[in-house]
């Protein structure tokens, strides 16, 4: 079966993407009883159990003196959950001193050098390439987890100065609305009494001009229509009455104010959401960067170990 292999660190300040999460968690599983620990949810999320699962597969299974509890593209770690359940070989702490004991006991000599092939100069050199690279992919994985940081933060702080404006434009479209209400209600109102009394003086004039043919009716002891004058005095007190009693301005009135109760409502509601919002956004914020803080100063000494490595 061919070897899993993974792009970027998984574990301890590892680069964790989900895809190299989930192969590490799968082949975790199928050494639970070797590394001691229980088997993992195998849900992409490089949590606590699968860190700590990690470096009990480094210490029990591998027999690793310092688990890191990160697994590392082609590392040691890697090789050992890629061999089979029950066929992991232990790391020897010693290795590189036996190897070097071994290669130069023939001799007997005490200043005699050791031999290319299997001395310790020759197993430090390649040791030393290996921590090279280890910390090329540290420093490489932290720098890209501060970018990565870095990016969901401007996202985040770009979504706060949204919220702001929002809240700022709709402080301005209410201020505004109410100022529109109050000046429909005050137009509205003038505007139905100045056309009230007009009609009021036009009915009392209708009014005045019935009493007179009645009362002509009366005098001259004519028999006129009589039910035409009653429909027409019937006609125009009903429509004063009508007037009177309808309401009708009070009414609109009523009606213009129950919305501006709504709409007053609707801005409180997108008030109270826009706050929550905001309110929640600044705690992600801070937790971000506190986030990049930490991948930061991986990055950092990643650089240090690596530049004092290079001068070695």
């Amino acid at each position: 079966m061919a070897a899993i292999k993974i792009r970027k660190t998984v574990g301890k300040k590892g680069h964790n993407a989900v895809d190299d999460v989930k192969k590490i968690q799968e082949l975790l599983n199928k050494h639970k009883s070797a590394g001691g620990y229980a088997a993992l949810k195998v849900d992409m999320d490089c949590g606590k159990k699968t860190i700590d699962a990690i470096a009990a597969f480094q210490g029990k299974a591998m027999g690793m003196g310092k688990p890191d509890g990160r697994v590392d593209p082609g590392g040691a770690t890697l090789k050992a959950l890629n061999s089979g359940a029950g066929s992991v070989t232990p790391t020897s702490g010693g290795g590189g001193g036996g190897g070097g004991g071994s290669g130069g006991g023939s001799s007997g000599g005490t200043k005699t050098k050791p031999s290319s092939g299997g001395g310790g100069a020759s197993k430090s050199k390649s040791s030393g390439k290996e921590s090279r690279a280890e910390l090329e992919e540290r420093l490489a994985a932290a720098t890209a987890a501060v970018e990565q940081t870095s990016y969901s933060i401007a996202v985040h702080e770009g979504f706060q100065a949204r919220l702001d404006g929002a809240i700022e434009t709709l402080d301005a479209s209410q201020k505004m609305t109410e100022a529109r209400f109050e000046i429909i209600i005050q137009v509205f109102t003038e505007a139905t009494e100045d056309q009230r009394a007009k009609d009021l003086a036009e009915i009392a004039r209708t009014a005045d001009d019935v009493h007179r043919a009645l009362a002509a009716v009366e005098k001259d002891g004519k028999p006129l229509d009589g039910v035409t004058v009653d429909k027409t005095l019937a006609a125009n007190f009903k429509a004063l009455n009508k007037l009177l009693a309808d309401a009708k301005t009070a009414k609109v009135i009523d009606r213009v104010k129950e919305g501006r109760t709504k709409i007053e409502r609707a801005y409180t509601l997108a008030f109270a959401a826009l706050k929550i919002m905001r309110t929640g956004n600044i705690p992600i914020i801070l937790a971000l960067k506190a986030k990049r803080a930490l991948h930061q100063k991986a990055a950092d000494d990643a650089a240090k170990e690596l530049k004092k490595l290079k001068k070695a």
